[in-house]
């Protein structure tokens, strides 16, 4: 049965410590943006809904936020945190995943670069049932061998499969955990007390993990574990190159506002991440972002065709408008307690970024 989840405000929990020219998120709720999560539970599209915005005003940026303070099953969010640790390491995107992962050296994604995984130009299948290997080995090796058949060595194909490899050759370069390397390279940067992973969602009070899907061969209702089947095989409360993290809207928006800082040359990663963001030939995805598709894009209609971000399975997703100095955050859980229900993520995502954008534009 569908129940919403007991919505929360930020500072009747906890606060996350800030930085920089970011104001404090917590004295920054907004009754548009908390009306707009209100709306999203009840039309049914998830019991908890979060959702933040920021505007750069030429000196700083200028935030909003609203619905729920829990933290939430990120999903493929997770890959955007991973391409910029991967970068912030030092791995070099020419590098081949034979010379990360020497074990891999006699696999179809041996002679395939960082780059190409990072930005879905491997050639590599999008998806394989790897938890039905006999272990994490085999499927690593397993995922290196799936080429996706009739590839024209140019498009795009999102690939979980290169984002596992790409976590994997990281921790070869870090030689620490996955989720370590992400707090190492990313998170601290930015003032986060962790990555939020899987286990650091231990220490988060479990009330406010927001709860995925009720799957009874993983014990019922998941919350504070990763949804994807993938991710909970290969690296269990951990990290996964393609998912994993937990982290609430503002986590989410502070991050975002970080890219678009970099891409402005603001900020810790001012230039840095150019190799990431640039547009590459073979459709809108860079590396470790998505961009604007059209006028039926994800990121919705009111930002500029220069928008990247991610989405995830599970309903998330953010997005950075370069042009117009705006980012927007939308979290929900619309896998619980199912992930049978009607895509309404579909019709509500645009609809939410398109909401969120005007109420930054027209912010203070």
């Amino acid at each position: 049965m569908w129940v919403p989840s007991q919505r929360v405000r930020l500072q009747d929990t906890y606060t996350v410590p800030m930085r920089s020219n970011l104001v404090n998120l917590s004295s920054a709720i907004d009754p548009r943006a908390d009306a707009l999560c209100a709306q999203m539970v009840a039309d049914r599209l998830a019991p908890d809904v979060a959702a933040a915005y920021a505007r750069w005003d030429g000196r700083a940026w200028q935030v909003g936020v609203g619905g729920s303070a829990a933290a939430f099953d990120l999903a493929s969010l997770t890959k955007s945190f991973v391409a910029v640790a991967c970068v912030r390491s030092g791995l070099s995107l020419e590098s081949q995943v034979s010379a990360l992962i020497p074990e891999l050296s006699n696999t179809y994604a041996g002679v395939v670069t960082l780059e190409q995984l990072l930005s879905h130009r491997s050639g590599l299948r999008a998806h394989a049932y790897l938890w039905l290997c006999a272990s994490k080995r085999d499927a690593i090796r397993h995922a290196a061998n799936l080429p996706q058949s009739g590839w024209d060595g140019v498009s795009a194909i999102y690939s979980d499969l290169g984002y596992i490899l790409a976590g994997e050759a990281l921790v070869h370069h870090a030689r620490i955990p996955l989720a370590e390397a992400v707090q190492k390279y990313v998170t601290e940067t930015l003032g986060l007390e962790s990555t939020n992973a899987l286990c650091a969602a231990e220490s988060l009070v479990t009330a406010l993990v927001a709860p995925t899907e009720f799957l009874p061969a993983r014990g019922g209702l998941l919350r504070g574990v990763v949804h994807d089947d993938n991710a909970w095989f290969l690296s269990g409360k951990g990290l996964s190159g393609h998912a994993g993290l937990f982290g609430t809207a503002e986590h989410v928006l502070r991050f975002a506002i970080a890219l678009a800082d970099a891409q402005a040359q603001r900020g810790p990663w001012a230039g840095a991440l150019e190799p990431l963001l640039r547009a590459r030939v073979g459709g809108v995805m860079r590396a470790g972002f998505d961009g604007k598709r059209g006028a039926d894009s994800m990121a919705g209609a009111k930002c500029s065709d220069a928008t990247f971000g991610h989405l995830g399975f599970t309903g998330t997703s953010y997005w950075v408008d370069p042009q117009a100095g705006i980012v927007t955050v939308l979290l929900t859980n619309r896998v619980s307690p199912s992930s049978a229900h009607p895509e309404g993520i579909r019709t509500w995502r645009p609809r939410a970024h398109d909401a969120l954008w005007e109420m930054a534009k027209s912010s203070c």
